[in-house]
């Protein structure tokens, strides 16, 4: 019997393993066709049926883009308005985590509620009332109509850190409060290198959804060398040809700083897990 459990046991991790398997092949297969597609000719990336490994590697892709539209321009320019959106969104939502969590206000928990609601509200919907607004201010054609809009709806960010702050317990704290330490120092001391793991893990997150942004860039910036990086790649889709090996070889090039943040706060984002496990 004890044999049976355990080739059954063994059954299981195995099944379970193979679809872990073919579930990671699946997602990643979009990635490897982009860098198989970034290193062929043009008649190559045509080919039917496909190849998936080019014969020969071609780095001439690469060359290209950088030489036939601005790239180091557009990079810097997607360097700073990341920067800058990933600074503001972690400070503003790591103080609006807090007083969420550890503040008693009166409306707190409906103002938090109303505050995730906004969720739900497509982001068409809010483009038009946005770009009034950014308008009247002046800001359209500005790195401001860029960066400000996006600081201000960093709405899941709060939501984790938030809730990570629920589980951690309040004993430092009250310890922090006796000795006369007040809310703000209280957090920076106390509260915030606790959450190290959740601010990571939001950060990778914002981090993404600042640097592919690439509809409201488009919107609010006429000026071309004021452009970002995503809008810039879009030069590269041609009315009938379009340069699809450039475009791939450029969009490697995007993705790297992601994969880079990624694979260097992997750690992080298992220690975030493992806490929210324990609490």
């Amino acid at each position: 019997m004890t044999g049976t459990k355990r080739l059954s046991r063994n059954l299981g991790k195995a099944s379970n393993y193979f679809i872990m398997v073919v579930v990671s092949l699946v997602c990643l297969m979009p990635l490897l066709w982009m860098i198989s597609t970034a290193l062929k000719t043009q008649p190559q990336s045509f080919k039917l049926p496909p190849e998936w490994i080019p014969k020969p590697f071609v780095l001439s892709n690469f060359k290209r883009v950088l030489t036939q539209i601005p790239f180091v321009s557009y990079f810097i320019n997607s360097t700073f308005t990341t920067v800058v959106v990933l600074a503001g969104q972690l400070v503003l939502g790591a103080f609006a985590a807090y007083g969420f969590s550890r503040l008693r206000f009166k409306g707190r928990d409906l103002i938090f509620l109303l505050l995730l609601s906004s969720l739900m509200v497509p982001q068409a919907v809010t483009m038009i009332p946005q770009y009034l607004i950014l308008q009247k201010f002046k800001w359209i054609d500005t790195y401001s109509a860029v960066i400000i809009p996006q600081i201000f709806t960093n709405i899941l960010g709060v939501f984790l850190l938030r809730q990570f702050l629920l589980g951690l317990p309040k004993d430092f704290e009250e310890a922090a409060k006796i000795d006369g330490a007040g809310y703000v120092r209280t957090f920076l001391l106390i509260v915030l290198p606790h959450i190290k793991p959740a601010l990571m893990t939001v950060a990778v997150l914002s981090f993404m959804r600042a640097w592919n942004n690439f509809l409201w860039p488009l919107i609010v910036i006429n000026t071309p060398h004021k452009q970002v990086l995503t809008v810039g790649l879009a030069l590269l889709l041609g009315q009938f040809i379009s340069d699809w090996s450039g475009i791939m070889a450029g969009s490697t090039v995007v993705l790297a700083p992601v994969l880079l943040l990624y694979i260097l706060a992997q750690r992080y984002f298992i220690e975030s897990i493992y806490m929210s496990g324990i609490k």
